[in-house]
């Protein structure tokens, strides 16, 4: 067996693109459906990295890394300062840290106004400020998700998987095709978290009305109480 030397092979790595558009080598390890690369930022970037108190330069970069592994590459290339919903809601998102109150955010507005683009650029500086115990889902397949988690007798366990971490985005909130299982399972896991204080960072085209409208009048409003209730809105 040959010796570990600590040198990674230059053969291993490939050319890569920054944030900032400047190619730079590194290894890409391939992880389920995504590529996550050793080194997420070229040298230059990782130099410009500011940490927050108590927390090292490694320690953004290996946040950096999980926050592309949830990411989908798409919204990992926006650039911030083309959002269409502009600079002034993406600092809002930015600047926002998780409180002991469980305040999250909510962000409403039209198809296209940049919510879903402006939520991952913020929630990349979150991570980077520390926050790890992150989930994201899209509403586009949770309802498939969850109904196979039935199917298997685990709904528990995936209602668990967006109940227990320490921060959930939720993307397109009310996208879902409208059903009792669909009502149901918001309510359970929206009310959970405000109940144990873990905050949420929801996107979603619906004003309160119409989530009602969607949701039913029993679950629908009390899904508006609670969000309300437990996020700042934030017009898109």
């Amino acid at each position: 067996m040959q010796a570990a030397t600590g040198m990674e092979n230059e053969d291993d790595r490939s050319t890569v693109i920054c944030d900032c558009g400047a190619e730079y080598q590194t290894r890409v390890i391939a992880l389920g459906e995504r590529d996550v690369r050793q080194q997420p930022l070229c040298e230059e970037c990782t130099g410009k990295l500011q940490p927050a108190a108590g927390e090292t330069r490694q320690t953004v970069l290996q946040l950096d890394s999980k926050w592309r592994n949830l990411c989908p590459a798409r919204y990992q290339l926006a650039e911030v300062a083309k959002l269409p919903c502009g600079r002034k809601v993406a600092s809002v998102i930015e600047e926002w840290r998780p409180n002991a109150m469980g305040h999250g955010l909510l962000l409403v507005g039209p198809t296209r106004s940049g919510k879903t683009m402006a939520a991952w650029n913020g929630l990349r500086h979150i991570m980077r400020s520390g926050v790890s115990d992150v989930a994201a889902i899209n509403d586009a397949t949770i309802g498939v998700r969850y109904g196979d988690a039935l199917g298997r007798g685990e709904g528990m366990d995936y209602i668990d998987r967006l109940v227990l971490p320490a921060l959930l985005f939720w993307d397109d909130f009310g996208k879902a095709k409208p059903s009792d299982r669909y009502s149901e399972l918001a309510y359970a896991v929206i009310e959970t978290r405000m109940a144990a204080l873990r905050p949420m960072i929801i996107t979603t085209q619906l004003d309160p009305d119409a989530i009602v409208a969607k949701l039913g009048e029993y679950n629908g409003s009390a899904i508006v109480e609670r969000l309300q209730e437990c996020c700042q809105t934030v017009p898109v």
